[in-house]
């Protein structure tokens, strides 16, 4: 029998992270198989003497298919649950292995550590970001993820309800559809300080800087809203 939980790394722009991550998800859960794919456009990860390569299933991408590559796999793989954690953010084991009890605890929604609100002020929707360090229920997750199996193949079936018959068709959003693919609303969670690579913000290197990342993202949410799929939030007054 599979084990109940595996975690998902992908690895793009910044292999320098890739150790020190497998190093942690490892250490939080020793049980868990850890699925590597490289999806860099260059020179692969296997050339670095950083990363513990007996303890993950390594995987070299054929094409870049993004972020979103990790939900087709979920999807596919024997697991009920999982893990997947961005290649630009650090958390310690503890903070990892708090997040797979959330999820152990709560499988019928997703688990983070940092997220967005969808809220409409002034008459226009908007995306209010970041949401870290608090506990509270959120529209998306951000960077670090803890779903089930049964929330991967829901996404899945809400790109196909929103028009897209191709998953990598979606655009830079996998993380709205997996977030809207629970029974109930995602929670972040407050685990203490982490660390985010210096990189995370980078305009050579982040996606989200990218031309065109929050369009698409709001016309993403539109969408969902229009369908009554995702949380949207009353925005909070500061006195």
């Amino acid at each position: 029998m599979a084990p109940p939980l595996a975690i998902i790394l992908l690895n793009y722009r910044r292999p320098q992270n890739i150790g020190r991550i497998v190093g942690a998800a490892r250490a939080a859960c020793p049980a868990a198989p850890i699925l590597l794919l490289d999806q860099a456009e260059t020179a692969s990860l296997r050339h670095r003497d950083d990363i513990a390569w007996s303890e993950v299933w390594y995987r070299r991408a054929l094409e870049n298919k993004g972020a979103g590559a990790r939900v087709p796999l979920a999807a596919q793989m024997p697991f009920d649950r999982y893990l997947a954690i961005d290649d630009d953010i650090f958390l310690s084991a503890e903070q990892l292995a708090a997040l797979a009890k959330a999820l152990d605890d709560e499988p019928d929604r997703m688990h983070g550590v940092a997220g967005q609100r969808l809220e409409y002020a002034d008459g226009e929707l908007s995306l209010r970001a970041p949401i870290n360090y608090v506990d509270a229920q959120v529209s998306l997750i951000n960077q670090a993820y803890a779903f089930s199996r049964a929330q991967a193949d829901a996404a899945l079936g809400l790109a196909r309800r929103l028009g897209w018959e191709r998953w990598s068709d979606i655009g830079p959003v996998d993380d709205m559809l997996l977030s809207c693919a629970a029974a109930k609303p995602a929670l972040c969670h407050n685990l203490g300080p982490f660390e985010r690579c210096a990189s995370s913000d980078d305009p050579a290197v982040a996606v989200w800087r990218r031309e065109g990342f929050q369009q698409q993202r709001l016309e993403a949410a539109r969408r969902l809203v229009a369908l009554q799929a995702i949380p949207v939030f009353t925005p909070l007054v500061v006195r």
